[in-house]
């Protein structure tokens, strides 16, 4: 009975310590983040959209959500939330992560204000940034523009003009006789 005692404990020893075959373990995905670029944009601009931190191939809807803005009483071109912030969702897109789960795709901003892009996954991982879209008018103008070259050019003609008229002017002088007594 010693005889098989021995072995049976050597046998379940390295049964105990012996690694056993590694196993894949699925991970949860990391934190996702979301950014835009550039940050400010004109009424129609397109701005490029990065995701990164998904689950791969777990499809990612991109929603956009407009926020309205005006100008306020804080002087000339300062943007002021409207009292009556009613945000509007109008734009939607749907993205597929990469194997590391990022993903780049466009969107154009279409209103004025504080656009807020949105990229939720199935999984439910969700992740948000904020593009400011301005008003693509330019500034009133309150006059003609000057053209600065033509004054230029008339200056120069106009000063021309009277040194020429001085030069004629001393040279008829010493033209002339000297009256005599």
């Amino acid at each position: 009975m010693r005889r098989y005692l021995v072995p049976l404990a050597a046998a379940a020893f390295l049964a105990l310590v012996a690694p056993a075959p590694a196993s894949a373990v699925p991970y949860p995905a990391g934190t996702p983040n979301l950014s835009a670029s550039p940050s400010t944009v004109t009424v129609g601009g397109t701005v490029t959209v990065t995701g990164s931190g998904f689950a791969p191939g777990d499809p990612v809807t991109i929603t956009v959500t407009y926020t309205p803005t005006a100008l306020g009483p804080r002087g000339a071109g300062a943007m002021v939330p409207v009292a009556y912030e009613i945000p509007l969702r109008l734009a939607q897109q749907v993205v597929t992560p990469d194997a590391n789960g990022d993903f780049t795709t466009t969107e154009t901003l279409t209103q004025v204000g504080t656009a807020t892009i949105t990229a939720t996954s199935v999984s439910g991982l969700t992740a948000s940034t904020s593009v400011l879209v301005l008003a693509g008018a330019a500034l009133p103008t309150t006059g003609a523009s000057t053209n600065y070259l033509l004054v230029a050019l008339v200056g120069s003609a106009v000063i021309a003009a009277g040194v020429l008229f001085l030069v004629l002017a001393r040279s008829r002088r010493r033209q002339e006789p000297e009256p005599t007594e």
